[in-house]
């Protein structure tokens, strides 16, 4: 179905933009998903649990050789994530932050680029 979506280009080009503006517009940005998954998320659980818990998975049952997975919190792969991902969606469908970003050239008609 999703694919269907995908290829109805009133769908893509009239609709996803609409909602993804509506979104932006209410709230829907890079920072405010950042503050809520680090204030309401990871910032309330102790770092010494991220630390039980990769002790317990990766070096007492994993024998020692799964010490490059201890990744803690994981908050700067989630803030890259974040933002890589809504930098895509954003230009993808010209909505959010991108309209400040871009750059727009034109070609009169009449004229050869």
């Amino acid at each position: 179905m999703w694919d269907c979506l995908e290829a109805w280009d009133y769908w893509m080009n009239t609709l996803v933009p609409q909602v993804a503006e509506a979104l932006f517009n209410a709230g829907l940005n890079y920072e405010n998903v950042s503050a809520m998954f680090d204030d309401n998320y990871s910032n309330k659980w102790a770092e010494s649990l991220y630390n039980e818990a990769g002790f317990f998975k990766y070096i007492k049952n994993g024998g020692g050789d799964y010490l490059p997975w201890l990744q803690g919190s994981r908050i700067s792969h989630r803030h890259w994530w974040l933002s890589t991902s809504m930098n895509y969606y954003d230009a993808k469908w010209s909505c959010g932050t991108f309209k400040d970003k871009r750059v727009v050239l034109f070609v009169e008609k009449g004229t050869s680029a």
